[in-house]
């Protein structure tokens, strides 16, 4: 029996998409529509972990569509017109198909592209090409709404929920990230679980960020960063002690952390990393044009935390039953309570390219920790970002 146990249970992702899949089935049955295989591999592609990846997955797999759709159309009226030979015209077609996807910067789409584009060259008959296409097209724009709304709708993630703790919603924005909801994923030395980024929807691979923050389980003894042009890391090992070593052309620099210390670096420096554990990471903008700063500490029982409504402020619960009460001009504004790996952001819908809203002091609020930590060590790690 002790095997089962090691078996992880389905993740949101996995029902999500399933129910999905049967809201398509039901739709198509009810009125006798064909083209449900189409619809359902949209929504596989287009369902994602949180309802803002959901929603830029579907434009992007629609913008896919429309372009496998009107390839479909050339190259069928072509074949009908004795210009090309099918044989030639589906292997060519799906070449030119993914070039034109991929300068487009609809890498995400190709897959939703090509299908639309196989399913007109290779079922279309030699009749009224155009109406087939279309309702191909219509099957896999079907698929994506559904998905959009079911995550949306149905299975809308919790950290993408406000807080039911919250006093007044006019006063403060604030996210609950619940470690159990946040998927995970692997990196070269390890583990790394993305806790926030910022502008909602930015990608960590296309570098269209310009705030991070994440906690890696680093499982090798040496691991090398990728490098981040344009960026500032800052980092604090939670577990272990850390390393770090910086190459910047002929200047070599050391920096040994303890647990909890934090180091702040440029990321366009080659940095070489030993020792194993469990880190926490904030990568924010250092282009002129944003120029945010940021900072890492730690914040135990009774202690106090202020900040204001012109800042992006976070706090990731190192124990269970971590309690934050915020107040503001002597009034409550939230409480929450956080269990190990939950993370907080308040602000998160702050506008930093709008210099009169992001710089400034604002209104003043206190995060107080009434429980976790009692036992000295420290209740969360505390992340401060603004715009200089």
């Amino acid at each position: 029996m002790g095997i089962f146990k090691k078996i992880p249970v389905p993740g949101l992702r996995n029902v999500k998409t399933a129910v999905s899949i049967l809201i398509c089935l039901v739709i198509y049955a009810l009125i006798s529509r064909p083209g449900v295989l189409l619809a359902a591999v949209a929504v596989v592609v287009c369902m994602q972990n949180s309802v803002q990846k959901s929603i830029r997955s579907g434009f992007h797999n629609i913008m896919g569509t429309l372009v496998g759709g009107a390839f479909g159309v050339i190259f069928v009226m072509a074949e009908q017109l004795g210009h090309v030979d099918k044989i030639f015209e589906i292997p060519v077609g799906i070449m030119i198909l993914i070039y034109v996807c991929n300068l487009a910067r609809l890498g995400d789409a190709i897959i939703v592209a090509c299908s639309v584009y196989l399913f007109v060259t290779v079922s279309a008959g030699q009749s009224e090409p155009l109406s087939y296409t279309l309702n191909r097209m219509a099957d896999t724009s079907i698929g994506i709404l559904v998905a959009v709304l079911v995550n949306t709708l149905l299975f809308r993630p919790a950290h993408e929920r406000y807080s039911d703790n919250i006093t007044d919603m006019n006063i403060i924005h604030m996210d609950v990230r619940r470690k159990a909801l946040l998927p995970d994923e692997e990196w070269s030395g390890g583990r790394m679980t993305e806790l926030f980024i910022y502008p909602s929807g930015a990608q960590y691979a296309e570098r269209d960020f310009d705030i991070r923050v994440s906690v890696a389980a680093v499982e090798a003894e040496r691991t090398v960063f990728r490098p981040l042009r344009g960026y500032k890391r800052l980092i604090m090992p939670l577990t272990g002690r850390m390393t770090l070593t910086h190459t910047d052309g002929a200047n070599v620099t050391r920096a040994e952390l303890e647990p909890f210390e934090s180091h702040v670096f440029n990321g366009e420096w080659e940095t070489r990393c030993e020792g194993a554990g469990a880190d926490f990471n904030l990568i924010v903008s250092s282009s002129p044009r944003k120029h945010l700063v940021g900072s890492l500490k730690t914040i135990g029982y009774g202690e106090v935390a202020p900040f204001s409504d012109r800042r992006v402020i976070g706090f990731y619960a190192l124990a269970d039953n971590v309690e934050l009460l915020g107040a503001s001009a002597g009034a409550e504004v939230f409480r929450i309570t956080l269990g190990a790996g939950d993370f907080a952001v308040f602000n998160s819908n702050i506008v930093f390219d709008d210099i009169n809203m992001a710089r400034g002091e604002g209104r003043g609020y206190t995060a107080a920790v009434l429980s976790g930590g009692e036992d000295g060590r420290p209740a969360a790690v505390q992340v401060d970002i603004f715009k200089a």
